[in-house]
């Protein structure tokens, strides 16, 4: 779908949903709080995985932000480690607000797997351990690169939205968030 037909699909859609009294509207993501809102003015969403993975040593130090699907979530051998595995997706990050659920249309697409390594203390075990399917998005920086390709992060914080926040099934996009093309269901 090129892009003149995709602004008429949208078009079509914004006028029925006016007409159907629904409201659409969206706003760039906002972080929780003002610990995050630091640590969101300092990272970089321009650094994806594949750039880690081809010079690790020149990124190690950089922090940043990513958002993906979580396939795993555990206690890490050492009792105090919080180990969440997780599917990159690029995202716009731009929340999308009408007539469907979901508010963060992820792409389909991303750059593989990263493991995310977090601190927990002892006393929080049992709690926000991130459920499976929830969306993530995560502030961290690499530590290395498995034999697999997976990268592990020693992060920062994570926040997990449920499953209702965010489709896949939207809009599809690459890295650089030009030529979006939804996704239409036959």
């Amino acid at each position: 779908m090129n892009r003149s037909m995709l602004r008429n699909l949208l078009t079509i859609v914004v006028v029925l949903t006016i007409g159907c009294g629904v409201t659409y509207s969206s706003r760039r993501y906002r972080p929780e709080n003002d610990d995050e809102a630091r640590l969101f003015a300092k990272a970089h969403r321009d650094v994806f995985p594949d750039d880690i993975r081809q010079d690790i040593e020149k990124h190690r130090p950089t922090l940043v932000l990513w958002s993906g699907i979580i396939k795993q979530a555990e206690i890490g051998e050492q009792r105090n480690v919080l180990r969440v595995l997780i599917e990159h997706h690029y995202w716009d990050w731009i929340e999308d607000y009408g007539p469907q659920k979901a508010i963060a249309f992820l792409s389909p697409r991303g750059e593989g797997r990263f493991e995310c390594r977090i601190p927990v203390q002892a006393s929080k075990l049992n709690e926000g351990i991130p459920r499976l399917g929830d969306m993530a998005i995560v502030y961290g920086t690499p530590a290395r690169s498995t034999n697999d390709g997976v990268l592990v992060m020693d992060c920062v914080t994570l926040r997990s939205f449920k499953k209702d926040f965010y489709s896949t099934e939207i809009v599809e996009y690459g890295r650089n968030f030009s030529n979006p093309r939804a996704i239409v269901k036959p």
